[in-house]
């Protein structure tokens, strides 16, 4: 009797709990296995056919997956080299009364295959009056998407920013989002956007974690859209990390390549990047230095926005837009020891004033870099200067910036010669503080750090694996059209070569 009274008392709490469950938490069905096709018909038979998905979120492992309305399909991030397909549980929040279901069985399918080809899988979404289609592809990068209320402009505008990563912690947070770029946004059409995490719609940045990247309140999303390899601007950054020490300010920073989505629309493979905190890279030389140091882009006039802008006395059309700086009532008052230099026309007096105020193992070595990837967008647009305040005075520093024009971009026209950048000729041609036996001190240093051709062609290979197995570049070439669907970097590669061994062959001639 007490057995049959303790059974009743378990059915009650039972019964109590499925109620709490299906009445108390979002009804989250799970996407089951296929069934007999006989069974399929027959749902569909009873029920009335609908256009769309039947719900409006789907998620892996608690994170949403994107979705293109216009394809119909959710986007879910599973990874590289995979041999066997992971453990995957897929739920729709919210759908209550929906049973959702398997058309195609992807486990027939290798999982590397239906990742690389993106191939896609149908599911079947029903309720007791309705019954729709929708699909799946599996991809292999983390995934992007931002949903915004207004159209994206050069403007702050609100969105909801979700990353989603392979088998890692995603992130979903308000944020910020505005357009970035000058005349790459001309070229092509797909965009390229800044994005700051914030504290709700209005509130200030707060940082996240962002798996294979970094912690960090802003991310960049590069569109790679006029280098058909999608490969030279995050080879040029990871050649700069290896170059530069990470205690150094302004080197190499940490990026990695995703897939976006906007406001339901797939937008292609894009180069995610952190950008530089201005401040922070400038404590690196020094606890004080961002209340005492200032920073200079030097760009083409014809690009100059809402910064402050000095015409370069020596360059038509070029000019030194200014990034930082505490003096704000005379912020190019720490420029005008290297405007001095330029204008100086007397050897000389030009090798004197060089030794005083500029950081030659900085120019050299910026020098170095941008000679070996051909950055010809590096010497008079893109380049920071950095007026650092040493105990000597200013010491001028160089750092790179946005590298897409690099390693063969332009050959034929600069990318196959060298690249003319006026103060490092002049000091390398007057042997300004023995400047050329330097510059072979500092190429073994930077090919013992990995700057090498054999990095170059590791890291390509890395690029194809990353871009043509994950699906990522086809979805892209279709996206925009282009006429090749799977990555080749042997073009840079084959630029590389050719450079490294003039590098190569310039030092040993300033040696005899």
């Amino acid at each position: 009797m007490k057995r049959l009274k303790l059974l009743g008392m378990i059915a009650v709490l039972a019964a109590l709990l499925a109620s709490v469950v299906v009445y108390a938490s979002p009804y989250a069905p799970v996407i089951g296995p296929c069934i007999d096709i006989e069974e399929m018909w027959a749902l569909e038979d009873t029920r009335e056919y609908v256009e769309g998905a039947l719900i409006s979120r789907l998620e892996m492992n608690g994170m949403p997956l994107a979705y293109s309305e216009a394809e119909n399909t959710f986007y879910c991030p599973l990874g590289l080299d995979l041999e066997e397909w992971p453990e995957i549980q897929l739920t729709a929040p919210g759908a209550k009364g929906v049973t959702l279901l398997f058309s195609d069985d992807y486990t027939y399918d290798w999982c590397a295959d239906a990742v690389k080809d993106g191939y896609s899988y149908e599911v079947m979404a029903y309720s007791d009056t309705q019954y729709a289609y929708f699909y799946i592809v599996f991809t292999g990068l983390p995934i992007v998407s931002l949903e915004t209320q207004a159209a994206i402009t050069a403007e702050d505008t609100a969105a909801a920013f979700a990353f989603g990563v392979p088998g890692g912690q995603g992130i979903e947070t308000t944020a910020r989002v505005h357009l970035r770029g000058d005349r790459s946004l001309e070229w092509k059409p797909k965009g390229g956007y800044k994005v700051e995490f914030t504290r709700g719609a209005q509130g200030g940045k707060v940082a996240h974690e962002v798996a294979g990247l970094c912690m960090t309140d802003e991310i960049l999303l590069l569109p790679i859209a006029i280098d058909n390899t999608m490969m030279r601007d995050k080879l040029s950054w990871d050649m700069v990390g290896l170059a530069i020490p990470q205690e150094e300010g302004f080197g190499g920073l940490p990026s990695q390549y995703v897939e976006v989505f906007i406001n339901g629309s797939y937008e292609g493979a894009y180069l995610m990047l952190k950008p530089y905190d201005n401040a922070q890279e400038m404590r690196k030389a020094g606890e004080r230095s961002a209340y005492s140091d200032s920073l200079y882009r030097i760009a083409m006039m014809e690009m100059a926005k809402e910064r402050p802008i000095l015409q370069d006395p020596t360059s038509t059309g070029i000019g030194y837009e200014l990034r930082h700086t505490p003096d704000t009532a005379h912020p190019f008052a720490a420029l005008e020891k290297y405007v001095e230099l330029l204008t100086e026309t007397d050897d000389e007096a030009f090798a004197e004033k060089a030794l005083s105020c500029l950081d030659l193992d900085s120019l050299l070595r910026y020098e170095l870099i941008m000679q070996a990837g051909a950055m010809v967008d590096n010497a008079y647009n893109n380049l920071y200067v950095w007026a650092h305040q040493a105990q000597d005075g200013v010491r001028y520093r160089y750092a790179f910036w946005d590298m897409d024009l690099t390693w063969g971009m332009y050959a034929g026209d600069l990318g196959d010669r060298w690249v003319d950048l006026p103060v490092a000729d002049r000091v390398i041609a007057l042997d300004v503080g023995g400047a050329k036996a330097r510059l072979g001190e500092i190429w073994t240093t930077l090919q013992a750090r990995g700057f090498t051709l054999d990095t170059v062609e590791r890291l390509v290979e890395q690029y194809t694996h990353e871009l043509g197995d994950s699906g990522a570049f086809m979805r892209d070439a279709y996206r925009w059209g282009k006429g090749h669907f799977y990555p080749d970097g042997y073009e840079i590669v084959n630029f590389a070569s050719t450079r490294f061994v003039m590098i190569d062959e310039w030092i040993a001639s300033l040696a005899q």
